[in-house]
């Protein structure tokens, strides 16, 4: 099969399977392939198990993205030296994820001095609670050109956050394994966020509120924060405790929420930009929700996106789309709002009338300057975005996405008084 593949000109390439199916003769012949991939950038691995001769298969290779995790789950650090000479290797290595079992001193020299900019943790249950708190957070300062820093973790871990304190990075994201983030030390990770000087960008993924977790953002100087559900979008509990802590964010450019229903949260001044994601909002919710924002004292950037729906715990009701399409002609009469887009998107049922499904295909109408359907331009913001789509319910067969700029209502006045004057 290695001798079929060699010589093409494949940017993207995952290995998935049992290594103990291959010997060291195989080993070699995908060994020459790969180097044979001259345009390969990004490959990733998913094996049952690792050798020292599959390690080599690394060396010296021109790729920019890695990502290593066992078949089953998280990666076994075993032949260690092999590995670190291959890492070691990989000269224009940029993005790195490992998905561990268990941490070991073996991943705190694996990651030793590396030039990459990007790296993303994931620890099965327990894998990434780090009882060698000084050595990982050594390995972590010493990788100078570290930018975005990425965890996935099941429960909370001290040692981990420990080890966080006082790297530059600009972009973090925070995960909870099977949707969980369950933080409890609050005055270890408020310590380690607070040291993070650089940061500019936080993303946090939970599947339950956590007031918690909302102080330990207090006072931080992000520019952007983005808080949705690992498999989609969250319910918001503790309203107050959210809210006083995005008020504490002074810098706060951006701020993008993936909720399941409609929450009246306040925000800071200083934002710019405001994306909602919501999987069911009535009309009269989003009338109010742009009744707030008008209410500002500065222009904010409005996206949009929810289904046409009322939901709670034990029902969902569609709502006609035509409730909807009035608020587009209320939206452009008013003079303080300019309408960039109000886009329809229409689920297409797949065989009959009854099968509706996320993945099905939508047909899209209405008026808007962009043709993606995504409007974020991370791949963080992106993959949410996605989470937010496939977590909707079947049911939902008309989503629609709205983006606003808002300037202050008081501001509109001032500015059409002036200009009667004139």
């Amino acid at each position: 099969m290695c001798v079929v593949f060699h010589g093409l000109n494949i940017k993207s390439l995952h290995l998935r399977g049992n290594y103990r199916d291959l010997n060291v003769n195989h080993t070699e012949l995908l060994s020459r392939s790969l180097s044979s991939f001259t345009h390969l950038t990004e490959l990733s691995f998913e094996l049952l198990d690792y050798s020292p001769d599959m390690w080599k298969v690394l060396n010296g290779l021109n790729i920019k993205y890695l990502n290593l995790s066992g078949l089953f789950g998280g990666l076994n650090l075993k032949h260690l030296e092999s590995l670190l000479q291959s890492i070691s290797s990989l000269g224009h290595l940029e993005w790195l994820r490992i998905h561990i079992e268990h941490f070991s001193i073996g991943l705190v020299k694996v990651l030793h001095g590396l030039n990459i900019k990007s790296l993303y943790l994931i620890g099965m249950f327990g894998g990434l609670n780090i009882p060698h708190v000084e050595p990982f957070s050594q390995s972590l300062a010493s990788l100078l050109h570290l930018e975005t820093l990425s965890i996935e973790v099941y429960d909370d871990s001290p040692g981990l956050w420990d080890a966080l304190h006082g790297l530059n990075i600009k972009s973090m994201s925070l995960n909870g394994s099977f949707g969980r983030f369950n933080v409890k030390n609050i005055e270890s990770l408020s310590q380690s966020l607070a040291s993070l000087t650089q940061l500019e960008t936080l993303s946090i993924y939970i599947d339950e509120d956590s007031p918690v977790l909302w102080k330990g953002l207090h006072n931080l100087n992000i520019k952007s924060l983005s808080l949705s559900g690992r498999f989609g979008c969250f319910n918001v509990s503790h309203i107050e405790l959210l809210s006083q802590s995005l008020l504490s964010l002074k810098q706060l450019e951006t701020f993008s929420i993936y909720v399941k229903t409609y929450t009246e949260i306040q925000l800071p001044q200083s934002l710019k930009y405001l994306n909602v994601y919501c999987w069911a909002l009535l009309p009269y919710e989003v009338r109010k929700l742009v009744g707030t924002l008008s209410a500002r004292y500065r222009t904010v950037e409005t996206n949009l996106e929810f289904g046409c729906a009322s939901s709670d715990a034990s029902t969902f009701e569609r709502i006609p789309l035509n409730e909807y399409i009035s608020i587009q002609q209320e939206l452009e009469t008013q003079k303080h709002l300019l309408v960039k887009r109000f886009r329809i998107l229409d689920r297409l049922c797949k065989t009959d009338m009854f099968d509706y499904d996320v993945a099905s295909a939508c047909s899209v109408r209405g008026v808007g300057e962009v043709d993606d359907d995504t409007q974020d331009a991370d791949s963080v913001q992106e993959a949410a975005s996605e989470r937010f789509v496939s977590g909707m319910s079947n049911e939902t067969i008309n989503r629609i996405s709205i983006r606003l700029q808002i300037t202050p209502a008081l501001n509109a006045r001032i500015i059409n008084t002036c200009g009667s004057k004139t």
